[in-house]
């Protein structure tokens, strides 16, 4: 469903593209896909969603993916989440104006913009598999190739970014925004239990389900932004007590039920801090 949602978000601008192909009377590339907003005078603006729209990306197996060029920071994010084997697999080049979607949509691209995709596809070509990866992609002859490829395109985020990590100047930790996107989606099956009814007995509804929000809260922790590891800290807590409460209820009288209302207060206390994070951050998805 998050692939399909993200993936609509993509084709939206795609449907605009295509409209602008059958105006032109040209081919768009069924490889390419984009996000962006548009303004009158054509100019791209930023979006929400970035890495989880990339992610979608790669998952349906596009090749070359525009985005808005002030989104640049989080492809940053993108790398940290799937690592650089994702960046390998889907192209992303910076977009300002329209016209620079046209052009990169083109299914026979040509000048410097072909010459950037060519050459990339080289480094995907000649990359190894696995663990040296990473190592790879620092040797001289690699950082080399990506310097070619900015040299056509500077807007070639895939290669900027790899050659950054290769370099050590990616950021260890999450923009503001992904983290807050991050956390959504992970804590997502936490948050039903008291944000549908904050009064109603809390349970938990599938076991498996519940364990994976928990080793997806545990996951995103460490490279999660420092202002909202305090809230994961809270949900993984809430969570575990939640857990064990289900697997081992008290058996003193009244003990369970006393129990589950200290949870209910918590988990109140929990939704009310979420939302108002959540509404004060501008960070919905569009």
């Amino acid at each position: 469903q998050e692939i399909s949602r993200q993936a609509r978000a993509f084709r939206l601008n795609d449907k605009v593209e295509l409209l602008e192909g059958l105006y032109r009377g040209e081919i768009w590339d069924p490889a390419f896909c984009s996000s962006g907003g548009i303004t009158a005078d054509g100019t791209i603006h930023r979006v929400s969603g970035v890495p989880a729209k990339l992610a979608a990306a790669v998952t349906l197996k596009c090749a070359i993916a525009g985005i808005p060029l002030e989104n640049e920071a989080e492809v940053g994010d993108f790398l940290l989440l799937h690592g650089p084997r994702a960046l390998l697999d889907l192209q992303v080049i910076g977009l300002e104006k329209f016209e620079d979607a046209v052009v990169l949509a083109r299914a026979a691209r040509t000048g410097k913009i072909q010459t950037a995709v060519t050459e990339f596809a080289k480094i995907k070509a000649a990359a190894p598999a696995g663990a040296a990866l990473s190592g790879w992609l620092k040797l001289p002859a690699v950082a080399a190739q990506l310097g070619k490829v900015l040299a056509a395109e500077p807007r070639h985020l895939s290669a900027k970014i790899l050659l950054d990590a290769a370099r050590g100047k990616v950021p260890a930790v999450l923009s503001m925004e992904t983290s807050r996107q991050c956390l959504a989606r992970e804590s997502a099956e936490l948050r039903p239990e008291f944000a549908e009814d904050p009064f109603a007995d809390a349970v938990i509804r599938d076991p498996l389900k519940w364990n994976a929000a928990l080793s997806g809260l545990k996951r995103i922790r460490p490279m999660c932004h420092p202002e909202l590891r305090p809230m994961v800290d809270r949900m993984l807590a809430y969570g575990a007590k939640r857990k064990e409460l289900a697997a081992k209820p008290p058996r003193k009288p009244g003990a369970a039920s006393e129990a589950n209302d200290r949870l209910q207060n918590e988990a109140i206390d929990l939704f009310n801090d979420y939302t108002e994070l959540w509404n004060g951050a501008g960070a919905h998805d569009y």
